[in-house]
């Protein structure tokens, strides 16, 4: 999430859509996955993370979301209590 705050993508992000912070948190999905992947084959090269490369991943965390988190209450509460968090952070990362 660092990056988000630090590279300026921010500015992007309506913080008062919660529901536009799914997509902050399937992008970091994607991003961690395709590390993970990295990781596991031992190579170790900078490499841009780009949607190309990493949407199905992508799409496929928003698809969970949707299908799997939001229906059950119990999870939708804590994603919502984490995306909350998440405007919170942003919101005091830029002195809102």
């Amino acid at each position: 999430m660092e990056i988000l705050w630090a590279n300026g993508f921010y500015k992007d992000i309506n913080l008062d859509d919660l529901q536009s912070l799914d997509g902050v948190i399937a992008l970091a999905g994607a991003a961690i996955c395709s590390a993970i992947q990295e990781y596991e084959t031992g190579v170790y090269k900078r490499v841009k993370f780009s949607v190309a490369k990493s949407g199905d991943t992508y799409h496929s965390i928003r698809r969970y979301i949707s299908d799997k988190i939001s229906p059950n209450t119990e999870l939708a509460t804590r994603l919502s209590s984490l995306k909350i968090k998440m405007k919170e952070r942003g919101e005091e990362r830029l002195g809102l």
